[in-house]
């Protein structure tokens, strides 16, 4: 048996590296084109992998900037939402009834809770956070809080557009 090590770059410049393992037990010339459809569905799960961790990591930078720390249980709902929304706009044709319980039961809690948490999470934006920041993304000026939907809607919207 031996080793032979690959190393792709990415347009990204991420850097994968691949072991591919050789078997001197085959007796049958080993297929080679089931080798490279192994490897093509590794690099799109990986994209699929890095793209993922780059919005979640855009949508974080983002709540943080707002004012919304990470050791509050709403800026874990409020990602989660956000991404969510992105992935499956129709999640917000029923927040309450649809996008709040799978959160829950992701999260091991109840829909109230991510409900109030995310609330809690908004009012600080509101009350020491940067309101100036959301305006600009929303393109609107409002003195009042938004609700929770109005929140997580336009945060999703604005990543869609991104």
């Amino acid at each position: 048996m031996h080793n032979e090590n690959l190393q792709l770059v990415l347009s990204d410049d991420t850097i994968l590296q691949i072991s591919v393992i050789h078997s001197q037990n085959h007796t049958s010339v080993p297929d080679s084109t089931s080798h490279v459809i192994h490897i093509n569905q590794l690099l799109n799960q990986a994209a699929s992998s890095a793209a993922h961790l780059d919005l979640s990591g855009r949508i974080s930078k983002l709540l943080k900037q707002l004012g919304i720390t990470p050791n509050l249980k709403g800026y874990l709902y409020l990602r989660q939402a956000i991404e969510l929304g992105i992935q499956d706009p129709s999640v917000f044709d029923g927040i309450t009834k649809r996008l709040y319980p799978y959160i829950a039961e992701k999260n091991h809690t109840t829909s109230t809770s991510v409900e109030r948490t995310i609330r809690h999470a908004i009012d600080s934006v509101w009350s020491k956070g940067n309101k100036e920041l959301f305006w600009s993304i929303t393109q609107s000026c409002t003195l009042e809080r938004p609700t929770n939907s109005q929140f997580i809607i336009q945060l999703a919207e604005y990543f869609s557009d991104y």
